[in-house]
């Protein structure tokens, strides 16, 4: 069994968004780990000495879309708790190929190295953190200015002005309609649907306590659907 790793050479435009000299020759590593096909590993020297970065890599619009939501997301989360999700250098359109496009993030060794109340905390201070102002609720509105997705499926973040209806018209309607697609129209289907909206969701978010229901900058998409998929545990390359 041939177990050699082939390297790819990195394209300009990665070399360009990770800042490193254009004059460079980069390689870039595939990850050898289940669930990360077309995503290598770079390792590049800035100031601080030997950093790690993760490359993937996609092919079409549908790629477009996923590291653009991808980006801003990890910017988002940044912003409201710093160094609490992997850093973004960027994400674009590779120069060799104007139909394949990349994100690049910090490749990151996570040791959870304290309690699990840490992460608890971590998270309720990033969720505690005011939402800007939106012009045209002129209030702090529910949503996300880009689309996000969770594995393959895109989410729809429009905004809304509470995060019930938020719940209901990006999340469970669209859900059931992506559901249906493929056949007929599903009757019963729609009926439970509407059951849950009139019986469930107001008691679901009836029995919040009314802070828990107040906005929050990195909330709009529950950006953690994407969040979720940026942290690696792998081990240290030898």
């Amino acid at each position: 069994m041939d177990n050699t790793i082939t390297p790819r050479l990195a394209d300009p435009a990665i070399i360009a968004t990770a800042g490193l000299k254009p004059d460079q020759t980069v390689y870039m590593y595939p990850l050898k780990q289940p669930g990360y096909q077309d995503s290598f590993e770079l390792f590049a020297y800035f100031w601080e000495g030997r950093v790690g970065l993760l490359v993937k890599t996609g092919f079409g619009r549908h790629a477009e879309a996923k590291f653009r939501g991808e980006n801003e997301s990890l910017i988002a989360i940044n912003n409201a708790l710093r160094r609490f999700a992997p850093y973004s250098f960027g994400y674009g359109r590779m120069a060799g190929d104007e139909d394949e496009f990349f994100i690049i993030t910090e490749l990151l060794n996570v040791v959870l190295d304290g309690p699990p109340a840490t992460l608890g905390r971590r998270l309720s201070r990033m969720h505690s953190r005011p939402a800007p102002i939106h012009p045209v609720f002129e209030r702090p509105a529910y949503g996300f200015p880009v689309t996000t997705f969770c594995g393959e499926i895109p989410q729809d973040n429009t905004w809304k002005a509470s995060w019930p209806r938020f719940y209901v018209e990006n999340r469970l309607r669209p859900i059931c309609r992506r559901i249906q697609r493929p056949r007929k129209r599903d009757s019963e289907l729609e009926q439970q649907l509407e059951r849950v909206i009139k019986d469930v969701v107001p008691e679901l978010f009836g029995r919040m306590h009314p802070k828990a229901l107040s906005l929050a900058t990195p909330r709009g998409p529950l950006i953690l659907e994407t969040f979720s998929t940026s942290i690696l545990f792998f081990r240290q390359r030898c």
